[in-house]
């Protein structure tokens, strides 16, 4: 009796999972045809919209309704209707369609549109483009995720800047500088782009005075796109824009400063723009003249030690002995090797004639003074001849010598005043 309802629960299971069978291979059948039915979703600036007209597929390729997408991102719009061309019109970009032939005139150029393969589609209600002409016409980039089915518009990654990128680079520039002022570490490291293949951010959170350096500054103006700039690296993604920035002299300090800087700007994941390098190119000190007014008083024997050193690296750089360079020097520093293959580098390349016009010391304690050097360097082989304005650290030792701080002076100006080496 038990096998006989054994028999008939299995019979009964299996006529009932035959039935089910062609049902199960049905749905999901339907389940793997359904992404192809799915409506496209379309997203301008990671913001949905839903244009007028759905997405349509139409020679292998994804047809948007162009008036909703413009619209959206604040084109003017107007149609002449005797002409029946339509257009729109932004700061950066004019659109002009024939809607008779799908011929357009993207700013100016002339746009074919081939009936057999075309990038328009005109119709009674709606003008569809293609996510090519889309690009080319509004200087974006659009992405088709076919698995998902969604268009996303976003910034162009590589293509020039538009108008309001570039407010959008100043803005977070000067959010960059307030940053800075303020104090605020987690403000500017927030703005620098954390993905970048400079690396940036990593030398940032090792060094910091690479940002807090420009601290003291009191104005940032002339922020000026440098598009034609390619980063070394190649990376075309990368935009640059030129800004200085004011700095007035701090305690210790002679002289005001302009920072001219070189700024690097890349959109994040998120197509949001970032900063990607920041750094000084030049700087240029203001009134350096104006020192030399200013002389110091020192102690006579300190005075006459002090000359008496300059003239020693005078005499040491004319003779391109390198030891006695080097002697001049504050060799308690590490990076004395690094300054002696510098010396023979410059010694190799150019025969140097230098001769002192102007020395004056304009700023003295009893461990360290500063000396205003205004020299005139001749190039002999080149046919160069220049004169040179600089400031010079000295530092006093604990036997009561001078020597010259490395990395202590800084090159005021530099004029030509002859040169025949073209």
């Amino acid at each position: 009796m038990k096998s006989n309802v054994m028999k008939y629960i299995v019979l009964t299971f299996l006529v009932f999972g035959l039935a089910l069978t062609p049902l199960l291979n049905l749905n999901t059948a339907a389940a793997a045809s359904a992404p192809a039915n799915k409506a496209i979703r379309v997203y301008v600036h990671n913001k949905e919209i839903h244009p007028s007209s759905a997405p349509i597929i139409r020679y292998g390729r994804v047809f948007v309704e162009l008036r909703s997408i413009l619209k959206t991102l604040g084109y003017t719009l107007s149609y002449d209707d005797k002409k029946k061309v339509f257009s729109a019109v932004s700061e950066d970009k004019t659109i002009k369609i024939d809607l008779k032939t799908g011929k357009a005139n993207l700013s100016g150029e002339a746009f074919p549109n081939d009936p057999k393969d075309p990038y328009v589609i005109t119709g009674a209600a709606s003008t569809f483009v293609d996510l090519e002409f889309l690009d080319y016409a509004t200087g974006l980039e659009t992405d088709w995720d076919k698995a998902n089915r969604t268009i996303k518009v976003h910034k162009s990654t590589t293509g020039e800047p538009l108008k309001a990128d570039i407010r959008e680079m100043n803005t977070v520039i000067k959010k960059m500088f307030k940053a800075i002022k303020d104090g605020d570490t987690k403000g500017y490291l927030s703005l620098i782009n954390k993905d970048s293949d400079y690396e940036f951010y990593e030398e940032v959170m090792s060094d910091p005075t690479l940002l807090t350096k420009y601290a003291g500054y009191t104005s940032i103006d002339k922020l000026t796109p440098d598009f034609d700039h390619t980063p070394a690296d190649g990376n075309y993604m990368v935009k640059r824009i030129n800004a200085d920035i004011y700095i007035p002299k701090r305690p210790g300090e002679l002289l005001d400063r302009i920072e001219h800087l070189s700024i690097d700007m890349e959109l994040d994941k998120n197509y949001k723009w970032t900063i990607d390098y920041l750094g000084t190119e030049d700087t240029e000190y203001v009134n350096y003249k104006e020192v030399l007014k200013k002389e110091a008083e020192v102690p006579e024997t300190d005075k006459t030690a002090i000359r008496a050193l300059l003239d020693a690296f005078i005499k040491a750089l004319n003779d391109r002995n390198v030891e006695a360079v080097i002697g001049t020097m504050n060799t308690d520093s590490s990076n004395i090797k690094e300054v002696k293959n510098g010396l023979f580098r410059i010694f190799a390349l150019s025969d140097l004639e230098i001769k002192t016009e102007c020395m004056s010391i304009v700023s003295y304690d009893n461990n360290s003074a500063t000396i205003y050097l205004i020299q005139k360097n001749r190039y002999t082989d080149y046919g160069l001849e220049t004169r040179n304005y600089t400031l010079h650290k000295l530092i006093k030792l604990s036997d009561g010598t001078w020597r010259i701080a490395l990395n202590g002076s800084v090159q005021l100006e530099e004029e030509v005043l002859h040169d025949h080496s073209q």
